[in-house]
Protein backbone atom coordinates (compact mmCIF):
# COMPACT_ATOMS: atom_id res chain seq x y z
CA UNK A 1 0.00 0.00 0.00
CA UNK A 2 2.75 2.34 0.56
CA UNK A 3 4.25 1.32 -3.10
CA UNK A 4 0.90 2.65 -4.20
CA UNK A 5 1.09 6.13 -2.10
CA UNK A 6 -1.79 4.64 0.36
CA UNK A 7 0.34 5.87 3.04
CA UNK A 8 -3.06 5.99 5.75
CA UNK A 9 -3.58 2.77 4.82
CA UNK A 10 -0.23 1.60 5.07
CA UNK A 11 0.63 2.63 8.84
CA UNK A 12 -3.02 1.50 9.86
CA UNK A 13 -2.04 -1.85 8.58
CA UNK A 14 1.16 -1.81 10.77
CA UNK A 15 -0.13 -0.14 13.59
CA UNK A 16 -3.58 -2.38 13.69
CA UNK A 17 -1.58 -6.12 13.18
CA UNK A 18 1.00 -4.76 16.05
CA UNK A 19 -2.30 -4.32 18.50
CA UNK A 20 -3.83 -7.40 17.30
CA UNK A 21 -0.49 -9.48 18.24
CA UNK A 22 -0.28 -7.22 22.01
CA UNK A 23 -3.94 -7.67 22.98
CA UNK A 24 -4.82 -11.29 21.80
CA UNK A 25 -1.84 -13.69 20.48
CA UNK A 26 0.36 -12.66 23.52
CA UNK A 27 -2.08 -13.68 26.19
CA UNK A 28 -3.45 -16.97 24.51
CA UNK A 29 -0.01 -17.77 24.32
CA UNK A 30 0.79 -17.49 28.10
CA UNK A 31 -2.54 -19.35 28.53
CA UNK A 32 -1.61 -22.16 26.18
CA UNK A 33 1.76 -22.57 27.97
CA UNK A 34 0.06 -23.35 31.37
CA UNK A 35 -0.76 -26.69 29.71
CA UNK A 36 3.06 -27.39 29.31
CA UNK A 37 5.70 -28.00 32.15
CA UNK A 38 7.46 -24.55 31.46
CA UNK A 39 5.06 -21.54 31.83
CA UNK A 40 5.60 -18.43 29.82
CA UNK A 41 4.94 -15.42 32.03
CA UNK A 42 4.50 -11.98 30.95
CA UNK A 43 7.30 -10.62 32.68
CA UNK A 44 9.65 -8.51 30.60
CA UNK A 45 13.51 -7.77 31.00
CA UNK A 46 14.62 -4.27 31.29
CA UNK A 47 15.99 -4.88 27.85
CA UNK A 48 12.67 -4.97 26.09
CA UNK A 49 11.15 -2.73 28.43
CA UNK A 50 13.27 -0.44 27.31
CA UNK A 51 13.11 -1.46 23.34
CA UNK A 52 9.49 -1.39 23.35
CA UNK A 53 8.99 2.15 24.92
CA UNK A 54 11.55 3.02 22.51
CA UNK A 55 9.68 1.91 19.33
CA UNK A 56 6.44 3.27 20.59
CA UNK A 57 8.08 6.80 20.48
CA UNK A 58 9.84 6.50 17.36
CA UNK A 59 6.07 5.47 16.17
CA UNK A 60 4.21 8.59 17.47
CA UNK A 61 7.27 10.57 16.38
CA UNK A 62 7.17 9.79 12.75
CA UNK A 63 3.36 9.33 12.68
CA UNK A 64 2.55 12.88 14.28
CA UNK A 65 2.76 15.12 11.17
CA UNK A 66 0.84 13.08 8.82
CA UNK A 67 3.57 12.97 6.56
CA UNK A 68 6.39 10.47 6.08
CA UNK A 69 9.54 10.13 3.32
CA UNK A 70 12.63 7.97 2.63
CA UNK A 71 14.17 9.30 5.58
CA UNK A 72 11.79 8.59 8.35
CA UNK A 73 11.17 5.21 6.84
CA UNK A 74 15.14 4.53 6.99
CA UNK A 75 15.19 5.61 10.72
CA UNK A 76 13.05 3.15 12.05
CA UNK A 77 14.93 0.43 10.18
CA UNK A 78 17.72 1.68 11.71
CA UNK A 79 16.38 1.69 14.94
CA UNK A 80 14.71 -1.67 14.79
CA UNK A 81 17.99 -3.24 13.04
CA UNK A 82 19.94 -1.53 16.10
CA UNK A 83 18.01 -3.39 18.54
CA UNK A 84 18.04 -6.80 16.52
CA UNK A 85 21.47 -6.59 17.14
CA UNK A 86 21.31 -5.39 21.09
CA UNK A 87 19.30 -8.55 21.66
CA UNK A 88 21.44 -10.97 19.38
CA UNK A 89 24.54 -9.61 21.78
CA UNK A 90 22.36 -10.03 24.66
Amino acid sequence: MAYKNKMDVAVEIAVGSTLQVAMFVAPVLVLISLMYPTHMPLVFTMPELISMVTAVFLMIMISNDGETNWFEGLTLLAAYFIMGIGFYLL
